[in-house]
C-alpha cells in the first residue's frame, strides 16, 4: 500500500512542483526594457506526505471518519532574487488593467498597439508624477498614429489616433487597481 501511496505522490508532485523563477530586470536607455520578479519554486515533501497519508489511512479505518492533510511543502529560493538585479525598489506587479480590442478596425488596433509600444517600460519614480499624454507624445499621422473614429466635441468622427483612448482607460484601470493617487484625469469625450 505504502508505495502505491508513494507513486500515487510522486504523480502529483510532476504537476503541482513548480521550478523557482529568476528574477530579470534590464534598463536600457531610460526604459525598463524586460522585467520579471523573483519567485519561489514549491516542491511536496514527498517523504513527509506518504508517512502522513499512511498514518490517516490507519486512522480512517479505525473510528475516525475524516481526515485532514495539509500538504507539507518545501520552498525553494531562485538563484537570482528581485533584490540583486535592480536598485530601484521594484518588487512585484501591484496593478493590472485589462481591456480588449476584438472586432476594432485595423487602424484602431495599429493605434492601441502603438501607444501600448510607446509606453511600454516607463519608469515612475517614488514621489513622481505620471502623465499619459506626456509621456505618449502627440498624436498625428506625423508621428505614426492611423485615422480611425474619435470622439470630438461630443460627435465620433475620424480622427489621427482613433483607439489611443482605449490604450489610456486600461493604463487608468491598472492604476487605480494599484491603489495609487489620481491627481488629474479628464473625461473620455
Amino acid at each position: 500500500e505504502e508505495v502505491k501511496i508513494a507513486d500515487w505522490i510522486a504523480g502529483l508532485a510532476k504537476t503541482a512542483n513548480r521550478e523557482p523563477q529568476n528574477a530579470l530586470f534590464n534598463f536600457t536607455s531610460g526604459r525598463v526594457t524586460a522585467f520579471k520578479p523573483g519567485e519561489d519554486g514549491i516542491a511536496i515533501k514527498e517523504v513527509e506526505l506518504t508517512r502522513t497519508l499512511v498514518e490517516k489511512l490507519a486512522e480512517l479505518e479505525g473510528e475516525t471518519s475524516e481526515a485532514v492533510v495539509e500538504l507539507p511543502v518545501a520552498r525553494v529560493k531562485p538563484e537570482v532574487s528581485t533584490e540583486q538585479v535592480n536598485e530601484l525598489g521594484i518588487k512585484e506587479l501591484i496593478g493590472v488593467g485589462k481591456s480588449t480590442f476584438k472586432g476594432s478596425v485595423a487602424n484602431r488596433v495599429h493605434n492601441l498597439s502603438l501607444a501600448a509600444e510607446r509606453l511600454n517600460g516607463t519608469l515612475v519614480a517614488p514621489g513622481e508624477e505620471f502623465s499619459f499624454n506626456q509621456t505618449l507624445g502627440e498624436v498625428t499621422k506625423a508621428t505614426g498614429f492611423k485615422e480611425a473614429y474619435i470622439i470630438e466635441k461630443g460627435k465620433t468622427i475620424l480622427g489621427d489616433g482613433g483607439g489611443v483612448c482605449q490604450t489610456s482607460t486600461t493604463m487608468f484601470r491598472a492604476i487605480l487597481n494599484a491603489g495609487l493617487p489620481i491627481t488629474e484625469r479628464k473625461a473620455h469625450s
